[in-house]
């Protein structure tokens, strides 16, 4: 029989060669969870926010009758609802106008050359007299012309109410170290939210 001495050792290393066994387990597969931090590509590296709030004033032609436009928006980030009246001066009344809710997604943080970029947008009327909802787009600024996001129709100038996966027309480009690139998510009535891109 084995002594008490000598199964307390065999137990010491039966359990010291475990937890070697576990911490090297651990730490390769923390090492393969992690992306890798060396990979090149465009990573996003701020966001601006275009505020189109305003009021315009007008005179109707022929007439003396004045009338103004009133430009605003309720909601943050990612949800807005925009509004646009024109408004009799004299009564108060409103002429013309349209309300509507934009809802998109935060396009990737990092985008990555040879592949295309995806975001979701969401456009619905809440209200309207007479007019509809500006025209909107989604847009990279890559090459001459620059590449728009479609819906899988096709569609890039959003006219009307939809709900779809924009994806960008094109692959997005590898740069250069240092090279900026913008995505503009254009919200109609002086309204955007640009995200901007830096290769490293």
């Amino acid at each position: 029989m084995k002594s008490t001495v000598e199964i307390s050792h065999i137990l010491n290393t039966t359990a010291k060669a475990s937890i070697s066994a576990f911490m090297i387990f651990l730490f390769t597969g923390i090492a393969f969870a992690q992306p890798s931090g060396n990979s090149s590509g465009w990573r996003l590296i701020n966001y601006s926010f275009k505020d189109g709030s305003a009021r315009y004033e007008h005179v109707l032609a022929g007439t003396s009758s004045k009338m103004y436009d009133l430009v605003s928006h309720k909601g943050s980030k990612g949800n807005l609802q925009i509004s646009q009246n024109r408004y009799d001066d004299k009564t108060r009344k409103i002429l013309a106008g349209v309300t509507y809710q934009v809802r998109w997604s935060d396009p990737p943080a990092f985008l990555q050359s040879g592949k295309k970029a995806s975001i979701n947008y969401q456009l619905s009327t809440s209200s309207s007299i007479s007019w509809k909802p500006p025209q909107q787009s989604v847009y990279l600024n890559q090459g001459l012309q620059g590449v728009y996001f479609s819906a899988p129709d096709g569609t890039k100038y959003i006219t009307k109410d939809m709900k779809e996966t924009l994806t960008s027309e094109k692959v997005i480009e590898a740069g250069t170290p240092g090279t900026k690139r913008t995505i503009k998510v254009t919200l109609g009535n002086g309204y955007s939210a640009t995200y901007t891109y830096e290769w490293k």
